[in-house]
């Protein structure tokens, strides 16, 4: 409930002279301006309000600039006295409606009409607001940072006094004023009336006969480079009502055109309002909105036609590309390569759609990684200001909420909504991320989706919904041990996961060589600096100055998109089979796994840095020339690794938005399938599609054609989108239907995109990311009831998606706690809960379909599915099918992924994408549906008799495997993987409307399960089995001979270590203190390393002796401040 006490936009009464006749008389100019006013011939806002009003909308967009043309003192009131104005300006909207639709019908009825107001006066910063301001119309430039959920608030209501029923009609001011009732009954009493006075207060609100309009709340923030330096950003509530509600979201740059208003904000119900009468609230409630971006993230730019003139002669420019580059940061010496690298950042690829709905980004991502004092913050520093759009945060500073998108609650209303981060305010910018190497590693991988798929997923507190975060990501970082070692691989050098550093573009190892020449030239140009001149190198600076290198990028991301040409999609192509080999060959040579794989990630890095260079110079058709340049910068950033409020007004004007239910159809049924509706013609068509022999390979092209390959992959999610047949036992007991499919393997394998597809395609599915996925967002919530304080049930994803598909992306990211709360829900599709004295259980009834990275980035054949994959048997055994997608290296498979992906980014199609159109999308997804609602398939008698003996088998030959290996297997093969085949044989009877399952969909179904689970279990198990025995024993009495000698040499010495004890213990508890301090600062909860490197940086250059290191681990394990992990190869600082 909400108490704030009444104050309007308007600050005193009206002036006296404001009669009925100067207001009428207002009204009539108004009407004359809207029905008159025109450019060469067209009556805008004649023609305007016919065909809003045709289409059901009442409005008028308004530009203050015409009034201003057509009456000036009739503009000078509207901006001066918005509150007196504009009443009478939507009454006068609606008396010309009526007059343009129904000329001859005086008794027609119109809805009120809403007036939206934009100018191009200059705009008011949020600091620039003031009091002279108040009541006044301001257009104030911002960025969104949170938006409410729509409330609804009166325009007028109805109130009845409860002992004599007089009714009254009162009027409310709009944004966050309110109104209060009267005390007293105002009914005129007679003077012998016999009836007993009213008492005090006897008013209640009549809902159903009051009028109500829609209302948001939106916080505008100044945008990050409006603020100065060393300010905190301002902001200031924004009311919006009607038809100007939802047109923003988080990370929106919009200007807000409204009245300056204030309001008493009395907070919360205990807090004293003495001596508070005259401190008011500011607020502005919006009377225009005017969005700077569109939804391709690009902004809506004015250039003059001589700018434009002037930067089509700067793009004929035969060294513009150099001289771009230098005029990046002038100020710092060299680093050319880096300069151009960053250049083509700022002007990014071009964002493609492709016929299936994929996107592929065009945002391109740099890593600056080297050595303290090579001027990469600065860099950073220089971006931030000459990029459009750019946001500048430190890796330390920066939590994962800060750079995504957070859930907050409303102060009065509790009701939650959502926050922008950095990553959503950066919308079709840069966000530039110093000291990228200081974030925490679960606060690093929050931003994995986001620099991928350009999108930010939450599933929290009752939210479900996906941001947009269209930016380039800069980031610095140091060397693990502060410099970069020349003696150390790359793999040492760089603690970032594969999966992270797959996704930059580029990534420079900036190293401060000592040379006796580059030290003078460095020194010189430093001192021309100091000394108020110019170094030597910085000639150049005021060729192109920042504001017009900063227009002239804008000019070119507004208006190229380039393409590749024939011949340079060729030559890429090759470049890209050659690379490919030079860095297997390396691999097999080192034997060990490049620390940065080169997969089809990198290839598109290549493609939109060519892209970008094309835009440099305003070329449509990306050339030879440009792949060139481009595969240089690429080679020459990769090769360097190479060396070794409340705002809700009065409490009687606010209302929450409800149903008032007079009947309940549900969409869903009691078995979970969708009562969809098909026409005849659409079932005979399905029909005729079931007997079409190559149906099942036909479908399975279909999803996500513009992925090249993964043929299984594609058959297992058509299996999932289809589902088994769901069964109840005799005995009551459940048997899910619903098919689990987890992808775990290499980044740049498109595991991402299939999840993205899979949303598109099913009937009924939420895509979500791991990280951004909490327990309850995923389950269930208990919430409080914000008004009566009583409990309730919030549906998680799961809940949301029953009947369908739940895509959890970046599945290993997701901490286990909120892993195993899916457990429940992915075998027995129900979610239990016993909380707040609520015992209840809900339907989750989906398939989940997630996507995962092996546990050091890239899956290692060396070593067993165990120790590549960090999950528990209990979550593995729930999925029905296990795909490892590895990157294979081969020519022949890297030249066709390579001409595949070319025909993609040239805007036609991959040689493998012929089949895209025989099934559309929308087709598919309703054949999936017919399929889904007509068929419950149940096994023939042959068909469970192969199955039976098959399973035994299989069981055979996997204990088998355990005996020989002397272990246990890591995904075990138990009836849940029976059940399984039985489930994908289902499946694939419903493709072709087949009521009994044969033994050909068994033969297909263990096909599947042989080469997906099967395949995860027996890889590495068979391979060297024998020789793993062999070690064993040499191993095993090696250690008892060790062992001995270990007893003996404490027997002989005991006596000894006694007497000496004492002598060195004080120093030893000393170190073991100082090195416990110095390891809690270098291991931040959550994050891990290697033993090894510890002990080489504790003890090797710190030096800490290795006893106090052991001792002091040891302390630490047994506290619970650090655990192993990997067999005791990986330290983990725990969170307690």
């Amino acid at each position: 409930m909400d108490h704030r006490s009444t104050y309007s936009a308007r600050v005193g009464e009206p002036p006296a002279d404001q009669t009925d006749g100067t207001r009428l008389h207002v009204q009539k100019q108004l009407e004359r301006f809207v029905l008159d006013f025109r450019h060469d011939n067209d009556y805008v806002y004649r023609n305007q309000l016919q065909e809003n009003a045709l289409l059901k909308k009442y409005y008028c967009d308004v530009n203050i600039n015409d009034l201003i043309n057509y009456n000036e003192e009739l503009a000078h009131r509207l901006v001066n006295e918005p509150a007196e104005i504009i009443p009478l300006f939507e009454e006068a909207l609606r008396q010309c409606t009526h007059q343009i639709l129904f000329p001859h019908d005086p008794n027609a009825r119109l809805p009120e009409h809403q007036l939206l107001l934009h100018s191009s006066a200059e705009e008011v910063s949020i600091r620039d607001l003031d009091s002279m301001k108040i009541s006044r119309l301001a257009p104030v430039p911002g960025i969104v940072i949170g938006a409410s959920v729509m409330s609804s608030k009166a325009s007028e209501l109805v109130i009845q006094c409860r002992n004599c029923q007089n009714t009254q009609h009162v009027p409310v001011f709009g944004g966050f004023s309110g109104v209060t009732l009267p005390r007293q009954c105002e009914r005129k009493r007679l003077p012998n009336d016999p009836t007993e006075k009213c008492p005090l207060d006897p008013y209640f609100v009549i809902h159903e006969k009051s009028r109500f309009v829609d209302q948001q709340v939106i916080k505008l923030q100044e945008a990050p480079d409006k603020v100065p330096v060393g300010e905190l950003p301002r902001h200031v509530l924004i009311s919006a009502d009607r038809y100007l509600t939802n047109r923003v979201v988080p990370g929106s740059r919009c200007t807000i055109t409204g009245i300056f208003s204030i309001y008493q904000n009395k907070g919360s119900k205990n807090s004293s309002t003495g001596g508070a009468v005259a401190i008011r609230t500011p607020y502005l409630r919006a009377v225009g909105i005017k969005t700077d971006i569109d939804q391709s993230g690009r902004g809506q730019v004015i250039f003059s036609d001589e700018e434009e003139q002037e930067f089509l002669e700067m793009s004929r420019r035969p060294d513009l590309y150099n001289v771009m580059a230098e005029c990046i940061a002038p100020s710092i010496y060299g680093n050319a390569d880096i300069k151009k690298a960053i250049l083509c950042l700022l002007l990014g690829g071009s964002k493609k759609i492709l016929p299936d709905g994929m996107k592929l980004r065009g945002d391109i991502n740099v890593l600056l990684l080297g050595d303290p004092g090579t001027a990469k913050s600065q860099l950073l520093k220089f971006v931030e200001k000459c990029a459009p759009i750019a946001i500048y945060t430190s890796g330390k500073g920066s939590s994962a909420a800060g750079l995504t998108a957070s859930v907050q609650r409303e102060h009065t209303t509790r009701e939650f909504y959502l926050e922008g981060g950095a990553m959503v305010l950066a919308d079709g910018g840069v966000v530039c991320i110093d000291e990228f190497d200081k974030m925490r590693d679960e606060d690093r991988v929050a931003i994995h989706e986001a620099m991928e798929q350009q999108t930010i997923s939450i599933a929290k507190a009752g939210i479900t919904t996906i941001l947009n975060a269209r930016t380039s990501v800069l980031a610095a970082a140091n060397p693990i041990f502060g410099r970069y070692d020349d003696m150390k691989t790359p793999g040492e050098n760089i603690d970032f996961q594969t999966t992270i550093l797959s996704r930059f573009d580029m990534i420079f190892i900036v190293k401060d060589d000592h040379t006796r020449e580059k030290d003078e030239r460095i020194a010189k140009h430093v001192m021309g600096i100091h000394m108020g001149g110019r170094g030597a190198e910085e000639q150049v600076e005021a060729e192109i100055p920042v504001e017009k290198m900063k227009r002239y990028l804008s000019y070119c991301r507004s208006r190229m998109a380039p393409r590749l040409s024939p011949e340079a999609a060729e030559k890429l192509s090759s470049h890209f089979v050659n690379i490919r080999r030079q860095v297997h060959a390396s691999e097999m040579e080192a034997n060990t796994r490049s620390s940065i794989p080169i997969t089809v990630r990198q290839l598109e890095a290549i493609i939109r840095i060519t892209e970008s260079l094309a835009k440099l110079t305003l070329t449509p058709i990306a050339t030879e020339q440009h792949v060139d340049e481009a595969i240089r910068l690429f080679l020459g950033s990769y090769q360097n690794k190479g060396s070794k409020n409340s705002s809700t007004g009065g409490a009687v004007a606010i209302r929450t938005p409800y149903l008032r239910a007079v009947g309940i159809k549900t969409d869903i049924d009691q078995s979970g399938r969708g009562q969809v509706i098909f026409s005849d013609e659409e079932e005979q068509e399905f029909l005729e599609m079931s007997r079409r022999p190559d149906l099942y390979n036909v479908m399975a092209e279909c999803i996500a054609p513009s992925i090249y390959g993964n043929a299984d992959i594609k058959k297992a999610i058509l299996c999932l989108l289809l589902g088994g047949s769901k069964k109840i036992l005799p005995d009551g007991m459940k048997l899910r239907g619903d098919i689990n499919v987890l992808l775990l393997g290499d980044p740049g394998t498109a595991k991402s995109q299939l999840l993205k597809f899979v949303e598109k395609c099913a009937p009924i599915a939420i895509y979500t990311s791991g990280k951004g996925s909490s327990a309850a967002g995923l389950t269930a919530s208990v919430q409080r009831e914000h008004t009566t304080r009583e409990f309730y049930l919030e549906g998680g994803a799961m809940v949301l998606a029953d009947g369908g598909v739940v895509c959890i992306d970046e599945f290993d990211k997701m901490r286990d706690e909120d892993r195993v709360a899916i457990h429940e829900a992915m075998e027995q599709q129900t979610i239990s809960i016993a909380k707040a004295g609520i015992t209840t259980i809900l339907n989750a009834r989906t398939s989940v379909l997630a996507a995962a990275n092996p546990i050091f980035g890239r899956y290692d054949d060396m070593k067993t599915p165990g120790e590549n994959i960090d999950f528990q048997t209990t979550i593995l055994s729930r999925f029905d099918m296990i795909f490892i997608v590895k990157d294979d290296h081969t020519r022949e498979k890297d030249e066709r992924i390579a001409k595949h992906v070319m025909g993609i980014h040239m805007g036609g199609r991959g040689a493998e994408e012929q089949v895209e159109a025989e099934i559309p999308v929308e087709k598919m997804k309703r054949y999936l549906s017919y399929c889904r609602s007509r068929m419950a398939p149940r096994l023939s008698p042959e068909a469970a008799e192969k199955l039976s003996s098959h399973f035994v088998n299989i069981r055979r030959q996997v204990h088998a495997s355990e005996m020989e290996a002397n272990t246990r297997s890591s995904i075990p093969i138990t009836v849940r993987q029976l059940e399984a085949i039985i489930r994908i044989t289902e499946s694939l009877a419903k493709l072709t409307l087949t009521p009994i399952a044969t033994e050909q969909h068994v033969d297909e179904a263990i096909r599947l399960f042989l080469g997906s689970t099967m395949e995860a279990v027996n890889q590495g198990s068979n391979q060297g089995s024998r020789e793993l025995n062999e070690e064993v024993g040499r191993l095993e009495t090696e250690l008892k001979r060790r062992l001995a000698a270990i007893r003996l040499f404490l027997g002989s010495t005991m006596e000894a270590v006694n007497q000496g004890s004492n002598q060195g213990s004080r120093e030893l508890n000393e170190e073991v203190g100082r090195l416990e301090t110095e390891l809690k600062r270098r291991l931040a909860v959550g994050w891990s390393t290697s033993l090894a490197s510890l002990k080489r940086e504790m003890c090797e250059q710190k030096g800490f002796s290795e006893q106090a290191l052991n001792r002091t681990l040891m302390m630490m394990q047994r506290r619970d401040t650090i655990m192993f992990r990997n067999q005791g190869a990986q330290v983990y600082r725990n969170a307690i």
